[in-house]
């Protein structure tokens, strides 16, 4: 019999910002009991003295229990291990996808959840089809993996992970694509080499030189899994679409440890596929083909069920569920410590959160460093916040308040944006607040629009002059000569075309460098050069700067520029070159 029922395990997603505890009467305790619990839990939960508290953690442990205990005795008697899908993205309140609004799109300008939508719905007739797996989802999206329907609404990941905690979930899938919306384009979307407009995220035009490529699968995985199979999974599903001719993207090869997201955190088991990058052309054309998307949604379904095998020992791949193996001893009891230490870092209690993982690190120190090491880092984070907060504190005591404002700062610093420390880094940033250690966050002030009214035309833009001096972006594309480089920079006549030309051949510029050499005694000594190097324009972007008489001054190679009109000169993008043969509008 169950000491709880198991959706009691919701209340560990509360976010506390009060301290002040109630403690319950023992009648309400009635139910709730660490009898069952091994006992090194038994012994860290005795010196809990909230009740309320103590609940909550068994009602955890008991949510536990009943999804990832026993699993082949329960699937041999009519259980199913629940899967939930993940809405990814979707329809916001104003029509717009998420992938739309956001600038995920691809080459074609199509929104992310064109493709997540379609790699979904072959995954879900995989799993649909074992009789051992349950998928549960939002109601609306559960037609949309139906092909009942193609729209779905957004929500957010604390959504996303209330109702698989409702549901019982076993595992959180979320199907997702990559594009680079970190480099929004102003002309174009693909993602490919060379040099493109682009806008910063303030929206300034810049001029980019992109050497290369963002292409590859990856799959972020819950890193504070300690039943390690979401990295399982990862490292199992990179190794069949390697297999299958894919290519895993550079960041940690295809297999990234993430926490990020609440996702990540609140629950024990989850992964975010990211199958290609809808912004590179090649990986476009290829996730558009079925024969694809179904080679891809085969290979997470066969990765999920041998990742489940090799963890939980457990193989649904035939008509009947049959053991392979045991889970290790102490299996259970890592996973519930697991989630204990993550209960207290989540409610600010800082001391129960480093002792129950020094509890889990020298009850087992042999563990895999792939998935105890983030608990190592979060008790070191923790204890040097503390360590922080409490010299900030004392150092106002004295009246020191630049010493306590350092301290302040490295002790929020220390818990960084991560949202495992959101509820600590809230509870100290009020503490120094209410100390006035540090000032509350201004309202942002909100400026009234006047209305020009109907006879107020539109303001003319300036126009900035330019001269010889005046610094020249020169983009050279791949395989282009100078003389079609600067022709497209500044338009010049054909006189000062060869000038131009001329100078910029004959280019130097001047670098100091460290020479060894030898003193008049014969001891080696270094010392520093000036040397005279020649410019090869090549294919990027170059700052130059000519003298009066069109020799050149300066040339600087960068990976972009702003396209400040007041700044630099350049035909193509600018339209102020002062060399330009005829006038023409002046915009981007």
């Amino acid at each position: 019999m169950k000491l709880m029922h198991p959706r009691a395990g919701i209340l560990f997603l509360s976010v506390i910002f009060s301290f002040t505890v109630r403690v319950l009467p023992a009648e309400e305790l009635s139910g709730y009991s660490l009898r069952d619990q091994p006992a090194v839990i038994t012994s860290l939960l005795k010196s809990e003295k909230d009740i309320g508290t103590l609940k909550r953690i068994i009602g955890i442990l008991n949510r536990l229990d009943d999804t990832y205990d026993n699993l082949y005795e329960r699937l041999t008697t009519g259980g199913a291990i629940t899967v939930f899908f993940d809405p990814a993205h979707g329809k916001w309140e104003d029509g717009r996808w998420e992938g739309e609004a956001t600038g995920r799109l691809s080459c074609t300008g199509l929104p992310e959840e064109h493709y997540s939508i379609e790699l979904s719905r072959e995954l879900y007739k995989l799993l649909d089809a074992n009789r051992f797996i349950r998928v549960e989802t939002t109601v609306d999206f559960l037609k949309v993996l139906k092909g009942k329907k193609d729209i779905y609404r957004n929500i957010p990941f604390t959504e996303t992970v209330k109702l698989a905690i409702d549901s019982k979930s076993f595992i959180i899938l979320s199907e997702h694509l990559n594009n680079i919306s970190a480099i929004l384009k102003a002309g174009g979307l693909a993602n490919i080499p060379g040099i493109h407009l682009t806008e910063s995220k303030w929206g300034v035009p810049h001029l980019t030189y992109i050497k290369d490529s963002h292409k590859g699968f990856l799959t972020l995985y819950n890193q504070y899994d300690a039943t390690d199979m979401s990295r399982r999974y990862s490292l199992e599903l990179k190794s069949i679409l390697v297999e299958n001719g894919m290519r895993a993207n550079n960041w940690n090869r295809g297999a990234v440890p993430d926490d990020r997201f609440c996702y990540f955190v609140d629950f024990p088991v989850s992964v975010i596929f990211e199958s290609g990058f809808i912004s590179h052309p090649e990986e476009e054309a290829f996730l558009s083909k079925a024969e694809n998307q179904e080679m891809i949604a085969c290979s997470q379904y066969e990765a999920l069920l041998k990742s489940l095998r090799d963890t939980f020992g457990v193989d649904i791949s035939g008509t009947e569920p049959r053991r392979v193996h045991t889970p290790p001893q102490g299996f259970m009891e890592l996973l519930k410590l697991s989630r204990i230490a993550i209960f207290y870092i989540q409610h600010g209690d800082t001391d129960r959160a480093i002792k129950t993982i020094s509890t889990m690190r020298s009850k087992y120190p042999g563990k895999d460093s792939a998935f105890m090491g983030p608990y190592k880092n979060a008790a070191f984070a923790l204890a040097n916040a503390k360590k922080y907060y409490n010299l900030s504190k004392a150092h106002k005591k004295k009246n020191q308040i630049n010493t306590s404002r350092k301290y302040a700062r490295l002790a929020l610093r220390s818990l960084s944006s991560r949202p495992l420390f959101g509820t600590l880094r809230d509870k100290y940033s009020n503490d120094f607040i209410k100390l006035g250690i540090m000032s509350a966050p201004g309202k942002a002030v909100v400026k009234k629009k006047i209305d020009p009214g109907p006879q107020a035309g539109k303001k003319p833009e300036k126009i900035y002059p330019t001269s010889k001096t005046t610094p020249v972006i020169l983009a050279v594309e791949d395989g282009q000569n100078l003389d079609a480089a600067v022709v497209k920079a500044l338009n010049p006549d054909s006189k000062n075309l060869a000038a131009i030309t001329r100078a910029l051949k004959n280019a130097h510029t001047v670098k100091t460098v460290k020479v060894a050499g030898r003193s008049k005694s014969g001891k080696k000594i270094y010392y520093w050069k000036k040397t005279r190097q020649k410019v090869t324009f090549t294919a990027g972007i170059y700052i130059v700067r000519f003298n009066g008489d069109l020799t050149v001054a300066d040339v600087k190679r960068v990976p972009r520029v702003p396209l400040y009109p007041w700044k630099f000169q350049n035909h193509q993008y600018l339209k102020n070159s002062c060399f330009a043969q005829h006038e023409k509008e002046r915009s981007l």
